[in-house]
């Protein structure tokens, strides 16, 4: 009887070994993926911070042009930033989405597409006046907001 208790014990007791060595090697396989996957988060974060950075150094550097822009041209011309809950900023954001090659970022496994963050508008007023008088003069011209319809002979 204690021989036949013995061997089911050390049967037990086996099992309950390759069960432990089971867990014990699930459980580092885990550790070792999130730890793989932090450092691949940790990337991802680094190179998003990066990329607002350099946002916000390009916002900054297109509102000085835009100063230099208007003082050089006695305000003639100007830069100005489009609201991104305006009409005007969801037109220029289309614009671009769809003039995107598709292909651009298949290299990239990163990268998923264009984020539209800002966009502005370069008025040039006296530019503007004379070209609306010309094609105002042409009575075959139509202009349709960013559109006109001009004769050859008018351009």
């Amino acid at each position: 009887l204690d021989a036949a208790m013995c061997g089911a014990t050390q049967r037990r007791l086996a099992e309950m070994d390759a069960r432990l060595l089971q867990l014990s090697l699930r459980y580092y396989a885990t550790v070792e993926m999130a730890q793989t996957m932090g450092l691949h988060t940790a990337i991802q974060s680094e190179q998003f911070e990066a990329r607002v950075s350099t946002a916000a150094k390009r916002s900054l550097e297109l509102s000085i042009f835009g100063c230099h822009l208007r003082q050089e041209t006695n305000e003639r011309v100007s830069l100005t930033e489009i609201q991104p809950d305006s009409a005007e900023f969801s037109h220029c954001k289309q614009a671009v989405l769809d003039c995107a090659d598709p292909n651009y970022f298949n290299d990239d496994p990163l990268a998923d597409g264009l984020l539209i963050l800002d966009a502005h508008r370069i008025d040039n007023s006296w530019l503007s006046h004379k070209f609306m008088q010309t094609a105002a003069a042409s009575p075959s011209s139509h202009i349709k907001r960013l559109f006109c319809e001009l004769p050859t002979s008018d351009v």
